[in-house]
């Protein structure tokens, strides 16, 4: 396995450079495309996307075999959120 070469790959990946476009922070861009690579090729997720249009980068798709559409909020594992969290820093601030 060639790391270096894996890392590029992952740093030109076009889902990656449209969020950057958009001017999501870098570290929530890697976090949102590690979680969106993860639904697709690990889970088998079917029609995922990346939403931008609320401040927040979130994924919506669905497991195989499930008609119902989700939403996932790629978070780090740093990021502490509460309902107080959500309301004033999440929606108003970004």
């Amino acid at each position: 396995m060639d790391f270096d070469a894996d890392f590029h790959s992952f740093l030109d990946h076009p889902k990656l450079s449209e969020m950057m476009s958009q001017g999501v922070p870098e570290s929530d861009a890697y976090t949102a495309l590690l979680v969106y690579l993860n639904l697709l090729e690990v889970r088998g997720w079917l029609d995922v996307h990346i939403c931008l249009t609320t401040g927040v980068v979130s994924l919506e798709g669905r497991p195989a075999g499930d008609p119902v559409t989700r939403t996932v909020l790629p978070l780090r594992e740093d990021v502490q959120i509460t309902h107080q969290r959500w309301d004033s820093d999440i929606w108003v601030n970004r």
